[in-house]
């Protein structure tokens, strides 16, 4: 009878002290929430949606006309930097804005290919369009719409995307291609140029 209740008795200390001590070590066992993995890190910025700009030369850039803006605006160069830039003058009917920017971009390279030549090749299917995501056109030969000198119309084998540059079999650029009104227009390096110096200011 004596060892019973000192039985029972040893058996209701073990449980006040075990009790505690199992509810303790369950609650320490709960984890810290996850910090939420949608907060951006100190210093990050949303990613760029300034739209793209193609270097011609001496801070001169070529932007679709459907993203051009009155004043400055900014743009993203080539090389994936974001510029600031000013609006000189849009080919409407050629869906082409250009705008000019302070910031250095760096030296281009171009072949002075004369307007005969140049409608030959366009004609014959021996020109390139390499477009914003860099990818290759080919033009293939037939005769497209009436030109609007000296803008040439291009039967291609693909749409490009944005503003590409024109280039020969041996990959020299010789000028600028933009998809617009359901075709593929093309000008010349030198004749844009011109066309920026004459139209500065007016939408022809």
């Amino acid at each position: 009878m004596v060892v019973g209740l000192i039985s029972l008795a040893v058996s209701f200390s073990l449980l006040l002290v075990t009790v505690p001590k199992g509810l303790s070590s369950t609650s320490a066992d709960v984890s810290a929430p996850a910090p939420s993995s949608t907060i951006p890190p100190k210093g990050s910025t949303p990613e760029s949606t300034a739209p793209a700009a193609l270097h011609v030369t001496d801070g001169l850039l070529l932007i679709q006309a459907r993203d051009a803006r009155d004043g400055r605006q900014s743009v993203t160069a080539e090389d994936g930097r974001t510029v600031s830039a000013v609006h000189l003058v849009t080919f409407s009917s050629h869906c082409m804005s250009v705008l000019r920017t302070e910031t250095e971009l760096g030296a281009d390279e171009w072949f002075d290919l004369d307007r005969e030549e140049f409608a030959y090749l366009g004609r014959a299917g021996q020109l390139n369009i390499i477009d914003s995501t860099g990818s290759r056109i080919t033009t293939r030969s037939g005769i497209s719409m009436e030109g609007d000198d000296p803008w040439l119309p291009l039967d291609t084998d693909g749409i490009p995307v944005g503003i590409g540059t024109v280039m020969t079999a041996d990959d020299n650029v010789v000028g600028y291609a933009m998809r617009c009104n359901h075709g593929t227009w093309a000008v010349r390096y030198a004749d844009l140029l011109a066309l920026i110096n004459d139209g500065r200011g007016a939408q022809p």
